[in-house]
C-alpha cells in the first residue's frame, strides 16, 4: 500500500509489520549494531534480549533454555568472539540456529564458522 505525500507528489510505502513471533538473543560488543538489529527485528515482530559480549550467551541460555528461538551474534567482539562462544554452545548441548552476523564474506572463513556451529 503506498501514499502520496502531502503536496510533494512524492510517494511513501507504508512500513508493513511481519508477525514472526520470535525471541531473539542479539549478541554484540556494538552498541550501534544491537540498535540497528532491534529495529529491524522489531519491523520482523520479533521480541528479542541483548547481550554485550559472547561471554555472556551460555549463561543467557543456560539459565533460560526455553526462552529463545534463535541467536544473531557478531564474531568479533572483545571478550569472547563469536566463534568461541558458538563453540561453548554446542559443547554445552544446545541446539538452536545461530546466525553469525559478520561482514567477512571469504569462502574459508565462512567454512569455519559453519565448524564453529553456526547455523547461517
Amino acid at each position: 500500500a503506498e501514499r502520496r505525500a502531502s503536496g510533494k507528489g512524492r510517494t511513501k510505502s507504508k512500513k508493513r509489520r511481519a508477525e514472526l513471533g520470535l525471541h531473539v538473543l542479539l549478541v554484540d560488543d556494538e552498541e550501534v549494531n544491537r540498535d540497528v538489529g532491534q529495529v529491524y527485528l522489531d519491523r520482523l515482530g520479533c521480541t528479542f534480549t541483548c547481550l554485550e559480549d559472547g561471554d555472556e550467551v551460555c549463561p543467557t541460555l543456560n539459565a533460560e533454555p526455553e526462552k529463545f528461538d534463535l541467536v544473531m551474534m557478531d564474531v568479533m567482539m572483545k571478550r569472547m568472539n563469536g566463534d568461541a562462544a558458538c563453540r561453548e554452545l554446542r559443547r554445552s548441548g544446545h541446539t538452536l540456529p545461530v546466525l553469525a552476523v559478520t561482514g567477512d564474506t571469504q569462502s574459508h572463513r565462512l567454512a569455519q564458522l559453519a565448524e564453529d556451529g553456526f547455523n547461517e
